[in-house]
């Protein structure tokens, strides 16, 4: 998981390949920095973007490189079961916990300065979106809400993570047998009224309802790692 001088995110799925937002994804020819062990003060692997496109009219964005990352830079597979409704949804990853990247809590605003500022919270999958329509994209998307004590979903205040604003692209992340899975991009909040209150959640783009587009980029894009 790898960031631009604006703070913009890009989380590789293959060798040479990302995916991010669409409404805030890093600008072609921009370099985006990866920092071997999350370590800080390592020397960043860079690489610039060459090219990239909106998959399937969705806030999900994928771009690639010309040059693979070393083997230092991590990539991982992404979801591809689709969910066609809410029974799917109920029988994949209902109350799956996920892992939520982002800016740390306390970071305000965005630039070079975020090139190393990212945190990662917990929560799980509490419920799916068909069609989810906002600025100018569409997307089926996975929902994690943040609940609060006494809520019927809160399981304790370190798990319940949201999406603030330089979040958008940042990955969100499963556990599968074989180790982390990318499930989609960061794309927006909104609330809900549940029985205990109005609550926020987020707004993830879901990969598995799009894996023949973003196979068909990979497919025509990806070099030798």
């Amino acid at each position: 998981v790898g960031r631009d001088a604006a703070g913009r995110w890009a989380t590789m799925i293959e060798a040479n390949i990302f995916v991010s937002a669409t409404h805030y994804h890093p600008a072609v020819n921009s370099t985006i920095s990866f920092y071997p062990g999350n370590d800080p003060s390592a020397t960043p692997v860079t690489r610039t973007v060459s090219a990239g496109q909106q998959i399937s009219g969705t806030d999900l964005w994928i771009g690639h490189f010309e040059e693979a990352v070393p083997s230092s830079v991590a990539w991982y597979p992404f979801a591809t079961t689709a969910i066609d409704d809410a029974a799917d949804f109920n029988a994949v990853y209902l109350d799956d916990y996920a892992y939520q990247s982002g800016i740390s809590p306390t970071t305000t605003g965005y630039g070079a300065s975020n090139l190393t500022d990212m945190a990662v919270g917990e929560n799980h999958l509490e419920f799916f979106v068909w069609g989810q329509a906002e600025g100018g994209s569409t997307g089926d998307v996975m929902c994690l809400v943040r609940n609060v004590d006494g809520d019927s979903g809160y399981t304790y205040e370190s798990h319940e993570a949201l999406l603030q604003g330089g979040d958008s692209g940042s990955p969100l992340l499963l556990t599968t047998a074989g180790g982390l899975q990318v499930a989609g991009t960061a794309w927006a909040i909104d609330t809900i009224s549940i029985p205990e209150g109005t609550r926020w959640y987020s707004v993830y783009t879901y990969t598995g309802n799009y894996t023949s587009a973003i196979q068909t980029y990979i497919d025509a894009n990806l070099v030798p790692e």
